[in-house]
């Protein structure tokens, strides 16, 4: 006997019921795939120890591990690098072994300083993007190698913000060592430093050295280069690849050849570009050409530096004043408005440059404030509104002071600020009724005027080592005022968690499907943030595929 259901079910149900069934599948296997999908993580160091659970090694392990893009905070406090064995990239021994997006936040230069100790460099950036910011980044030392402090491989591209790089060891780049992909230095302080060269094999970029050629790039902004050393060797800032350095201050170096060193190779076309750069007060022994600013190009490679608002002042070489040196092919181009006190910098011919001017025009490097030291221009220079109209590419100084202070912008980093002087207000004088007012004749002094101090500019003296050796000045040399004075942005903010409607209570007749076991996260453990994926879609999905469970329930009991 054939039954008929008092409500039979139709097609379009059948239909939706397993279109709803297939949902269900869908979803699972897009559940499964999307929480294997790295989610953005923070790690926070809880101990100066170096390595083992919540040390800064641990953290940058787990981050290597996790795909995402990771924070790690580091609060106050000296990390020591004690695990020693250089040559080795997988975060276990000697240096800090980076190979994914990371920021590391440190609570600020003065109080959060990560020491190498001398056993070897403290951060290899083999990945990227990566942050480095609010740290004091000190002591490496890799010998004959490059990278004293930071290295950065082929293509990870590096940013080292709000920081101090100081008294690292290296043939090259003995503060940060660069490669191809992108560079950038903000608010920073690289000092201290010490290229040491080899027998046949002279040392280059004593605080900074980036190459590269034409599938790189350099950005210094904000920052301070000063009392870097190139034993035997070339550069406090060597550049091999596109740069734009501003509002920086490069003083205080030394070395056999040149400070600022800009050289092309390769089959590749290059520029760089100094905008209200103040270099001042560097020293070279070598008798070769040229001392603050450099260019040379091997061919069939091309490159210029173009120089714009900027201030050369008392670079010596063996005694005498030399700015500027063209030492082949390449061009050194004023885009205008700079001041120099000899005529080396012969291309500097725009109506508004100021060559061969010997006006006492810098103090000596102090805080006088923002996040990195400066050299402020005394008053009465021939720097102060020497600089025209800056645009608004350099609408700030070094120190964040906005441009200009006065008629026109200041040559070089420092804008010299407009001083206010408040008027003065006398005390009254209570005369007794009882005596009458005295009047005296006014007594006319003449106005004494001071004339302006000259303070030459202080340049550091080199420490000298021995290749391979650590530098004996603490990190505690660095004025830890100066950069760690800068607020840091606060930290990432992660979105809030997602609140899940309530469990729906199913009739008790349903026969709900086992759980689904899902597959271990990367790495063993689960992601510290982040939320689940789409989980309107998989709400959506169940209650679609419960409503067919209901359906099909029905038409077995009509049955």
């Amino acid at each position: 006997m054939t039954t008929t259901l008092a409500h039979p079910v139709s097609p379009s149900a059948r239909r939706l019921t397993r279109a709803c069934l297939a949902g269900v599948l869908i979803s699972l296997v897009g559940l499964t795939v999307t929480d294997n999908v790295a989610h953005a993580t923070s790690y926070a160091v809880t101990t100066t120890t170096d390595g083992g659970a919540g040390s800064l090694r641990d953290a940058i392990t787990q981050a290597n591990l996790n795909p995402g893009p990771d924070t790690v905070t580091v609060p106050a406090g000296t990390y020591t690098l004690t695990i020693a064995g250089a040559n080795e990239d997988s975060n276990a021994t000697g240096d800090l072994d980076i190979n994914g997006a990371l920021t590391i936040v440190g609570a600020g230069a003065g109080s959060t300083i990560i020491d190498a100790d001398g056993i070897d460099r403290v951060f290899d950036v083999q990945g990227g993007p990566t942050v480095l910011q609010g740290l004091t980044i000190t002591n490496g030392d890799v010998g004959s190698s490059g990278g004293g402090n930071i290295v950065q491989r082929q293509f990870a591209d590096l940013t080292v913000q709000d920081s101090i790089v100081s008294n690292g060891a290296a043939l090259a780049g003995a503060g940060i060592g660069g490669d191809k992909g992108a560079l950038a230095i903000y608010r920073s302080e690289i000092i201290n430093n010490v290229a040491t060269s080899i027998q046949g094999n002279g040392s280059v970029g004593s605080g900074v050295s980036k190459g590269g050629l034409g599938q790189g790039s350099l950005i210094i902004e904000d920052s301070l280069i000063a009392g870097n050393d190139a034993i035997g060797g070339t550069a406090a800032l060597y550049i091999g690849t596109n740069a734009t350095i501003t509002n920086t201050t490069v003083t205080g170096n030394s070395s056999y050849a040149r400070t600022v060193y800009v050289e092309g190779q390769g089959a590749f076309s290059m520029a760089a570009n100094f905008v209200h750069v103040t270099i001042a007060g560097n020293s070279t022994t070598g008798n070769v050409l040229g001392n603050a600013l450099a260019i040379n190009v091997v061919a069939p490679a091309t490159m210029s530096a173009t120089v714009e608002g900027s201030l050369f002042q008392d670079n010596i070489v063996q005694g005498s004043s030399s700015n500027c040196a063209l030492i082949a092919l390449g061009a050194i181009v004023s885009n205008g408005n700079n001041l120099t006190d000899d005529t080396s910098c012969a291309t500097f011919l725009q109506p508004t440059d100021q060559t061969n001017n010997h006006a006492t025009t810098l103090a000596a490097l102090a805080n006088n404030g923002g996040a990195t030291r400066t050299m402020a221009l005394v008053a009465g220079s021939s720097a102060i509104d020497g600089a025209g109209n800056c645009g608004a590419a350099t609408a700030t100084d070094q120190r964040g002071v906005a441009r200009p202070q006065g008629p026109a912008c200041d040559a070089g980093a420092f804008e010299l600020d407009a001083v206010v002087t408040p008027p003065t207000t006398a005390e009254p004088t209570t005369v007794p009724k009882t005596e009458a007012p005295t009047t005296e004749a006014p007594t006319t002094e003449a106005p004494t005027t001071e004339a302006p101090t000259t303070e030459s500019p202080t340049t550091e003296s080199p420490t000298t080592v021995d290749p391979g050796t650590t530098l004996a000045e603490p990190p505690t040399s660095v004025d830890s005022g100066v950069v760690g004075a800068t607020t840091l942005p606060p930290a990432v903010t992660m979105p809030p968690i997602v609140t899940m409607p309530p469990i729906v209570t199913m009739p008790p007749i349903v026969t709900m499907p086992p759980i689904v076991t899902m597959p271990p996260f990367s790495g063993g453990q689960l992601p510290v943030t982040g939320g689940s994926h789409s989980s309107s879609l998989w709400l959506a999905l169940l209650a679609c595929s419960l409503g067919s469970l209901l359906v099909l329930t029905a038409r077995r009991l009509a049955r």
